[in-house]
């Protein structure tokens, strides 16, 4: 999509026309259920593919992640509805005026732990109050602060087979310059690779760095 499209309008225009199969890797490795995330500058949409066929949504949040499916995702932001990220001011009761300890008081009912619904919240909510940026770099770090936020930390979350969920890297892509941002769970130092620099392959001359796609 990335190489082949320059907006999420055409995007989604070409999906009318797509069936998506899923093949296992191997027998221990089944088909993932993933979801797919796709922005321009303009809008963004998450795509999921389900046993009655294709759902596109538009994603006004500009969030995505794991199951349920993003409407059930979307319902429960309204369970947060009295969260803020202003500050509480003095609140009275009866004869009681009351101020809070502290910044942050707003926030409290968000949650910090590491469950996909929570995630999606935490997220949605990070991006909705965090000042919008004006340069690329300042946007970038706004990026992965709000990551940040959500990633796995070893030892918080086991699975089935006793091993740990791990954020083994956290990435985001600048359609506007084509630059490509990421960290991993071992080496927190952030680097890149602007595809630009490569324009002389012939893959990247398919490239119209105006969509970026993610899928989780």
């Amino acid at each position: 999509m990335a190489a082949n499209f320059a907006s999420v309008d055409e995007v989604e225009a070409a999906l009318a026309d797509v069936a998506i199969v899923g093949q296992g890797i191997t027998p221990s490795l089944p088909v993932a259920m993933l979801h797919w995330h796709i922005a321009d500058a303009k809008r963004s949409i998450v795509v999921e593919y389900q046993a009655d066929g294709m759902h596109i949504y538009e994603d006004t949040v500009d969030v995505l992640t794991n199951q349920p499916p993003f409407p059930w995702h979307m319902e429960n932001l309204r369970n947060y509805m009295n969260c803020s990220g202003h500050w509480a001011g003095e609140v009275t009761w009866s004869k009681d005026t009351m101020a809070p300890f502290g910044t942050g008081a707003t926030m409290r009912g968000i949650p910090g732990d590491t469950y996909s619904t929570s995630r999606f919240v935490k997220a949605a909510f990070i991006n909705a109050f965090h000042p919008v940026k004006a340069t690329e770099q300042d946007n970038v770090m706004r990026m992965f602060h709000t990551l940040g936020n959500v990633s796995f930390v070893e030892g918080c979350a086991q699975m089935a087979d006793g091993s740990y969920e791990e954020t083994l890297y956290s990435d985001c892509f600048s359609a506007q310059s084509g630059t490509y941002y990421f960290n991993t769970y071992d080496d927190p130092t952030l680097r890149s690779v602007c595809l630009k620099d490569y324009a002389t392959s012939p893959a990247s001359s398919l490239i119209k760095p105006k969509v970026a796609m993610t899928a989780w």
